[in-house]
């Protein structure tokens, strides 16, 4: 039979194997014995899900394999091949065997590269310089246009030069020259014609004459043609009555010792003016004696002749002459082209 308690018992918590008993363990409240029984508060999922079972295969992709198809069920791979590579595949429509290249020389130079190996000339390694004044590379040598040697400096000299221009190459000739004095002094007396020519001698030489130069009493010979340039000097004196006179001298030239001819430009005068003073004579000395001279440049043949000619040009009194003044007369040429 059934044990009745007039009131509520007040039993504290049970605990079995450590558990403690819920509040319905003394309710009629119905255990639950299927998960539908119960409210899905924490919002599991309800379903079973995708069942579909997938391959189970490992696939090691290198070098050219790649896969060739993966088949899918629900998401799920359930199936997966593989393939190797092709030129084809990446769009080439060359030779099937081009992987094979291994050299270039397998291959068309179509766009006519460099095929050689280039230069193989190794060229010199030096400093050339700086160079000294007037210095300059004489000589290099080359292969393939590689400088292989340099191997010579040279001194600049003018005689490599082609004289295009026609410049003057050397210094005036020095192999005809002369120059002559007169041995003494001479004399046209007082009295006669005025403008009466007499020869100065010129045969002393005051040094060494060349080329064919020489000189006698009365002429100067030339033995070298050419272009020379000349000069002289004419010193007189009044003599005789010491008065006003005028003396003269020029030189002439001849192709052949006979006939004469007057050199322009060479005439010279000279004004032998006689005492200063009756009276001052001995203070003041006197001035009897005149020079003249000229420089010219003259063309003379080979085998030719100069002369040189005084006279009176005009005097004060017909008492009056002149002499020549040794050591102011002088004749020079010297060849100059």
């Amino acid at each position: 039979m059934a044990i009745e308690f007039k009131d509520d018992i007040q039993v504290p918590d049970i605990t079995i194997n450590g558990s403690a008993l819920g509040t319905n363990a003394f309710t009629s409240t119905t255990i639950p014995t299927n998960n539908n029984q119960l409210s899905n508060g924490a919002g599991y999922v309800t379903t079973s899900g995708n069942t579909t079972i997938g391959i189970n295969q490992s696939n090691t992709l290198n070098t050219a394999t790649v896969f060739s198809t993966l088949n899918f069920t629900n998401g799920v791979a359930t199936s997966a091949t593989t393939r190797t590579l092709t030129l084809s595949n990446l769009g080439f429509t060359g030779a099937s065997n081009a992987n094979y290249i291994t050299n270039n020389n397998q291959l068309t130079n179509g766009s006519g590269y460099v095929t050689s190996s280039g230069n193989t000339i190794i060229g010199v390694t030096t400093v050339m310089g700086p160079f000294g004044a007037g210095q300059s590379i004489s000589e290099i040598s080359f292969k393939d246009g590689v400088v292989t040697a340099v191997p010579k400096l040279q001194t600049l000299n003018n005689n490599a030069i082609t004289n295009g221009a026609g410049y003057i190459t050397e210094a005036p000739s020095e192999t005809a020259y002369g120059s002559f004095s007169p041995p003494s002094a001479q004399v046209i007396s007082s009295g006669g014609v005025t403008k009466t020519k007499s020869t100065l001698n010129l045969s002393t030489s005051q040094v060494t004459a060349q080329g064919g130069m020489a000189a006698n009493a009365s002429s100067i010979a030339f033995g070298t043609a050419g272009l020379y340039h000349i000069d002289f000097n004419f010193a007189s004196t009044v003599s005789s009555t010491a008065n006003r006179t005028l003396a003269a001298a020029n030189l002439e030239y001849s192709t052949n010792g006979t006939t004469w001819t007057s050199i322009q430009g060479s005439q010279v005068y000279n004004y032998d003016r006689g005492t200063a003073t009756s009276s001052g004579a001995a203070t003041w000395g006197f001035v009897y004696r005149g020079s003249g001279s000229c420089s010219l440049i003259f063309s003379i043949a080979n085998e030719s002749y100069i002369r040189a000619r005084f006279w009176i040009e005009g005097r004060a009194s017909s008492g009056s002459g002149i002499t020549t003044v040794t050591d102011g007369c002088r004749f020079s040429a010297h060849k100059i082209a």
